[in-house]
């Protein structure tokens, strides 16, 4: 697969010559006028390699450097600043803001080109030297108490039995995930998050991780209604999420429900969110407040998916056409719990799919994981 870097230049016919420089090279070329686009660009699909102008209206170049540096699934990603300016001063500003190197216009295509490989060859990030990163997936309610960590359980549990590492993260205040798998005392987060600086790495979260039968392997939550993810700092969240991501092919992260900061963050550096609601004009309501809070942090379009819970019968349904419109978003499942029977796998610490297989929920369930069973390749070990 050919190496894949963002160009970034608000002349446009400098970048369509970067471009076509950059394609004769060999590389696939993804281009963009100005910050904003290229922030957007790199939320779809991280690219192996940034060309940046530093000259730029709106947002400069320096500031989409700093914006990458700042994002944990960016902040590897090598980064060339090419501009016309040739004071050190400014060589010094773009270093600082977290560039790898600086090429000053007019630079030669070959020497371009050579510095583009050579910054390959030496970075971390480079696609041929790393292990792959595992999928991130937030799973957020709308509201409290409408099945969001019953969904991410579950979905979790059916990815593991196909054969996929996956960790599962409950990071909300109370550990729910641990009592639907069957798996009590455990206090990883809470341990965690009293670790800083060189404590916190990931020897040190491997540990806190507990195995289940399913073969996905959980982190489990707060104990405390006051703790969870969102007593957590930024730099915490990187290095776990980090070190989750790096020896998994899926991290499944349990938010509950509610946004403050630090979960805001925590869907920032995820690839994708999954939003659960009820289709009821209450759950629509809430579920088309946090739709448009998420697009604030410009999660949406295919980073962001919606599954319905009806817990109250179909005759309390809104037209699914309206429901796409007020969420701005397609529709990715509907689910209809059995009230009962969740309630008797909740008591028997079973998951519902390893209890009722073959439920008409359970095919529901089947359907909804099928993306996250048909695209994870294996981390190398």
């Amino acid at each position: 697969m050919a190496t894949k870097i963002l160009a970034v230049d608000d002349d446009t016919n400098l970048l369509k010559l970067l471009g076509h420089i950059l394609r004769t090279a060999g590389f696939d070329v993804t281009e963009a006028t100005n910050g904003q686009q290229a922030l957007a660009a790199v939320a779809r699909d991280v690219p192996d390699l940034v060309l940046i102008d530093v000259m730029m209206p709106v947002m400069d170049g320096y500031e989409v450097c700093r914006r990458l540096r700042s994002n944990s699934r960016t902040k590897h990603v090598p980064i060339i600043l090419l501009t016309a300016k040739v004071q050190t001063e400014d060589k010094i500003s773009g270093l600082e803001a977290g560039a790898d190197d600086y090429v000053t216009k007019p630079a030669t295509p070959s020497e371009l080109v050579a510095r583009i490989k050579a910054l390959l060859r030496r970075s971390t990030f480079s696609t041929e030297a790393t292990k792959p990163r595992g999928r991130v997936t937030a799973w957020i309610g709308a509201k409290g108490g409408i099945g969001t960590t019953s969904l991410a359980v579950n979905i979790a549990v059916l990815a593991a039995k196909a054969g996929h590492r996956v960790v599962l993260a409950d990071w909300q205040p109370v550990p729910a995930a641990a009592t639907y798998l069957g798996l009590h005392g455990a206090k990883g987060l809470d341990e965690l998050l009293t670790q800083e600086g060189d404590q916190l790495d990931g020897r040190a979260i491997e540990r806190m991780l507990i195995a289940h039968s399913s073969g996905l392997s959980l982190l489990s939550g707060s104990t405390s209604l006051s703790g969870g993810i969102r007593t957590a700092t930024t730099m915490q969240v990187d290095i776990m999420l980090d070190a989750l991501a790096t020896n998994a092919q899926h991290v499944m992260l349990d938010l509950g429900s509610g946004l403050d900061s630090i979960t805001r963050y925590v869907l920032e550096q995820s690839d994708r969110t999954m939003v659960v609601t009820e289709p009821d004009r209450a759950g629509i309501e809430w579920g088309q407040v946090l739709m448009e809070e998420l697009s604030k942090i410009r999660i949406a379009g295919p980073r962001v998916g919606v599954v319905l819970v009806n817990r109250a019968g179909t005759s309390l349904y809104l037209p699914r056409k309206d429901m796409e419109t007020r969420l701005r978003s397609p529709i990715t499942a509907l689910v209809t719990p059995a009230a009962e029977p969740f309630f008797q796998a909740t008591r028997d610490g079973t998951p519902f799919i390893l209890t009722y297989p073959t439920s008409p929920i359970s095919d529901a369930l089947r359907a909804i994981a099928k993306p996250w069973l048909e695209t994870a390749t294996a981390p190398a070990s």
